[in-house]
This record gives C-alpha cells, sequence and structure tokens, in this order.
C-alpha cells in the first residue's frame, strides 16, 4: 500500500541528545499533591498556567503545546473545538507544526467538517517552510486526488522533496512510482535506490518490491543503485548478496567500514553509532569518539551533534562543556535540530557558555519551530525565567534570524 498520511519512522542509525538542562515542570509529579477531582497535580496545574500565559502572549510553541492538550485531554478536558482555536492561531503565524496538526484535523474530519481543500492549503504552508511530513502528505493529495486534480508528477515531485529529508513513506512512494513510471520515467536504477533505503528503515513494501524488481537489474545496474543509496561502499550495509534485507550484523558492519574507509561521512558516522551503542561491534567510546571526530570534520551535523554529546558526558574523551558547545554550535549552524535544542539548553543552564536565556529562547525556538516537541516544551520554562525586555529582544532576534532564511552569529 502506498498511500498513507503518518508520521517519519525513527532513521536507522543512533542519535543521542543530552538530557535537557531546562527540567520540565512535570518532572517530579508522582512526588506532588493531587487536588480536585480530576487528580491533576499542583506542579502540573502550575505548568500549564505557564503554558496558558505564554498562548495568551501569543507564542506559537505555547498556543501549539496548548491545543494538544485539549486534543489529548491532558490537564484539561478534551475539547476538539478549543484543539482547533489554539492549532488555528499557532498555524497563522507560521508555526509548521500547528499547520500540520490543523491539516490533519481537515484531513480526517475531527473536530472539523472533513475539508480536504483546507487540508491540502495549511500542508502546502507547512511544506513551503520545508517540513517533510507536510511535503509528504502533499504527495498522498496529489496521488490519490483529495483536496486537488490528481497529478501524479506533483505527486512524484513532493515524495521527492520528503524522500530527500529522509521520510521514509515517502522514499517507499517514490521507489514504487519509478517502479512503474507512475509520475516518473520509468527507472529501476532509480527505484532500487529509494526503495532500498526505505527498506534498511524497516519498510516491509519496499522490501517486498525490491525482492520483484532486482532479478531484472543487470550486476552494474544493481551496484550503482546500491552506491547511490549507500555511497562509495556500493553495497546496503543491510544487504547480503541481493538479498534486501539481512539480519547478520557483521555483513552490515563490514559493508559500513569500508564505505567509512572511502570517506563516506555517513557511513563514518554509523560507524561511531555502532562503537557507541555496542550494537554490530564491540561498545568502544574511543572509536565511537574518532569516527563522530572524522566525520564531523566534514561538517555532517548529526556526527558534530554526537561529538559534542560525548564531550558533554566525558565518554571516550575528558568531559568539557565547552567543547560540547562548540561542537553543538557547529551543527545548529547547519539547522540540525537536536543540536539547536542542546545548544539552547547550554544557554539556559549556562554549561559551557555563560547563562543567556536570550540566546537560549532563539535556539529553543529554533527547534520548536521545526516541530521538536522537547524544544517547545523548554522555551515555555525560559519564557517563564525571562524579562518583558529580554523577551522582545528574543523574539526580535528569532525573528531577524527567520527573514534572513539562516543562522546568525551567536
Amino acid at each position: 500500500m502506498r498511500h498513507s498520511l503518518k508520521k517519519p519512522a525513527v532513521l536507522a542509525t543512533v542519535l543521542w541528545c543530552m538530557a535537557s538542562a531546562v527540567p520540565t515542570s512535570g518532572q517530579n509529579i508522582k512526588n506532588a499533591d493531587v487536588s480536585g477531582k480530576s487528580g491533576i497535580s499542583d506542579m502540573q496545574e502550575n505548568r500549564l498556567a505557564a503554558i496558558r500565559k505564554a498562548a495568551e502572549q501569543g507564542l506559537a510553541s505555547a498556543q501549539t503545546e496548548l491545543g494538544t492538550m485539549y486534543a489529548k485531554g491532558k490537564g484539561v478536558e478534551r475539547d476538539d473545538r478549543q484543539a482547533i482555536a489554539w492549532y488555528r492561531k499557532a498555524a497563522e503565524q507560521g508555526y509548521a507544526q500547528a499547520q500540520i496538526y490543523l491539516a490533519s484535523r481537515y484531513a480526517y474530519g475531527r473536530g472539523v467538517p472533513q475539508d480536504y481543500g483546507q487540508a491540502v492549503s495549511w500542508s502546502r504552508k507547512a511544506a513551503a517552510q520545508g517540513n517533510a511530513e507536510a511535503q509528504h502528505n502533499l504527495g498522498v493529495a496529489y496521488d490519490t486526488g483529495k483536496g486537488v486534480e490528481r497529478d501524479d508528477r506533483q505527486a512524484a515531485g513532493w515524495y521527492a522533496k520528503a524522500a530527500r529529508q529522509g521520510f521514509i513513506s515517502s522514499q517507499n512512494n517514490l521507489g514504487l512510482m519509478y517502479a512503474s513510471g507512475q509520475g516518473v520515467e520509468k527507472d529501476l536504477v532509480q527505484a532500487d535506490m529509494w526503495l532500498t533505503l526505505a527498506a534498511s528503515a524497516g519498510n516491509e513494501t519496499s522490501a517486498r518490491k525490491l525482492r520483484e524488481i532486482e532479478p531484472q537489474l543487470t550486476a552494474d545496474q544493481l551496484a550503482r543503485a546500491k552506491a547511490m543509496a549507500w555511497g562509495p561502499g556500493g553495497k546496503d550495509p543491510n544487504a547480503s548478496g541481493k538479498t534486501a534485507v539481512s539480519n547478520k550484523p557483521e555483513n552490515r558492519l563490514a559493508a559500513i567500514r569500508k564505505a567509512a574507509a572511502l570517506g563516506s561521512a555517513a557511513a563514518q558516522f554509523k560507524l561511531g553509532s555502532a562503537y557507541y551503542s555496542g550494537q554490530g561491534a564491540a561498545q568502544d567510546f574511543q572509536q565511537a569518539l574518532d569516527w563522530y571526530r572524522i566525520a564531523a570534520e566534514q561538517d555532517y551535523a548529526p556526527a558534530q551533534h554526537n561529538l559534542g554529546v560525548m564531550h558533554h558526558r566525558g565518554q571516550g574523551v575528558k568531559q568539557d562543556a565547552r567543547q560540547a558547545v562548540a561542537w553543538f554550535r557547529k551543527a545548529a549552524g547547519q539547522g540540525f535540530i537536536l543540536a539547536q535544542y542542546s545548544l539552547g539548553a547550554c544557554y539556559a543552564a549556562g554549561q559551557g557558555v555563560e547563562k543567556n536565556l536570550v540566546q537560549a529562547y532563539r535556539w529553543l525556538a529554533k527547534a520548536a519551530s521545526a516541530g521538536y516537541e522537547d524544544a517547545a516544551k523548554a522555551l515555555i520554562e525560559v519564557e517563564a525565567q525571562m524579562t518583558p525586555d529580554q523577551l522582545e529582544q528574543a523574539k526580535a532576534l528569532a525573528k531577524r534570524s527567520k527573514s534572513a532564511g539562516r543562522s546568525l552569529p551567536a
């Protein structure tokens, strides 16, 4: 089945985020007194009050958080109309995650009359900001003709945008379109490449289709498809021979090691992750650190972030919060969401850098605007500590950074 509206699967690489330096109000919820018939603790009520205050002051991430609380009945009575009202306030400010939530409500008719046209309209706004989930959902709309006139070329184009960001469902759908020649010129090499990426993340439809199309490829075509998917190593790290998915760790590690040695930053990162987690290789923080550093020096943002985490935790290296911040900053400047969150947390706590709530707000806002929920929650906590002047300065800085279309120097 190709047509699905869903959130991206977690990539099959290991990413670690430092523990938030900004504790949430609900951390010690089990120890709090319970008041009222609802069973809501004082701490939960305080957090709700903080979120509501920030939402009423116009903070889009707080409006989205409050909408989600109403949607799920967390800390408040479930109320779809209130959920939609708060999502709409944030969506009208250009907050991508709220736009996606609102689009989903219209697509499925939850709390509003079902309206595919509205679903497409809000998805398009989020997709224009580069949101992969919205891009995928636009592809589904054009693929199925719901809310727009059916257009295979448009469907393939939107799937391609999301697929290039690692959105697994789009990788599967794009691979199937290349395999059949729907919306694109039939190309089994391209099909194999995209299906390989999706299958490696556990997409069973892709794995089945690979078994169908790979016997039709020449050895050179198959090698080219795998090289396109996995870099200079030329083999799917999850493959053994011509089998699309293999569970043998030694085969995966050998392919990753070969690609890493040939200079693939993605493979170097994967190898570092294998050593860090002990999955596929004996756990070795020093080896993990070395491979992350090699990839990080090629400006590979996930490796820069994980290198920062290891310095922050003192794993394989002497604990050094300043070095951690330096690596977080490099990755955050490339738009890596976890690094933006980690850098914001460091500024909020004064770890490795002088405490600066304006800078904390700036980086947390970036991560929150991309839909990272932990950052949105931390942003509410940081805002509660800020003076009106600091908040005004932070919002101006965030707005200037957004309008510039790039990261401003820290």
